[in-house]
């Protein structure tokens, strides 16, 4: 009896593994319905010449060698007397890039010499062609953060990960 259940386990599995029951779980080189969503965190600590700190976060949500979706946070000190000026400029951006399907982009003012961004990119939602109308000439095939909305975690960490520490 439990040969035949093991048995039946294993067939239903195997099935499962060749079928995937939905297209975000279907059997690819991304994995199949055993294949589960990961995470993969990271920091990195910058200081600039004038002694101005940033810190950069970034969580980066794969399904097997699939990128799914990226949260980017980054927070910069600068010098107070061009802090507003600065935040108008990144905030034009900001609505730029919001936009788009699959893409938010925030600036904020945090403490008195602090611009906090934050970027959240979905890989399912995000529509290079839209992108490239709205953006024009800030578009860019090499920024591989956005610029395409396949990407394996493998080029994901070659492309955007260099100099970050990660778990």
């Amino acid at each position: 009896m439990k040969r035949n259940i093991l048995f039946i386990f294993l067939m239903i599995a195997s099935l499962g593994l060749m079928t995937g029951c939905d297209k975000d779980n279907a059997n690819t080189s991304n994995g199949g319905i055993l294949s589960t969503k990961k995470t993969l965190v990271c920091s990195k600590e910058n200081t600039d010449e004038e002694g101005y700190k940033t810190l950069e976060n970034m969580e980066v949500v794969y399904k097997g060698t699939k990128v799914l979706s990226v949260k980017s946070t980054s927070t910069s000190e600068t010098d107070p007397s061009i802090i507003n000026f600065t935040l108008n400029i990144g905030k034009a951006m900001a609505d730029k890039f919001s936009e788009i399907d699959g893409i938010y982009m925030n600036y904020e003012k945090v403490e008195n010499n602090k611009i906090k961004i934050t970027t959240e990119v979905d890989y399912k939602k995000i529509d290079i062609n839209q992108m490239k109308e709205k953006l024009g000439s800030l578009f860019s095939e090499e920024d591989s953060l956005y610029s395409k909305n396949d990407i394996t975690i493998d080029e994901f960490k070659a492309n955007n990960l260099e100099g970050y520490t990660c778990k």
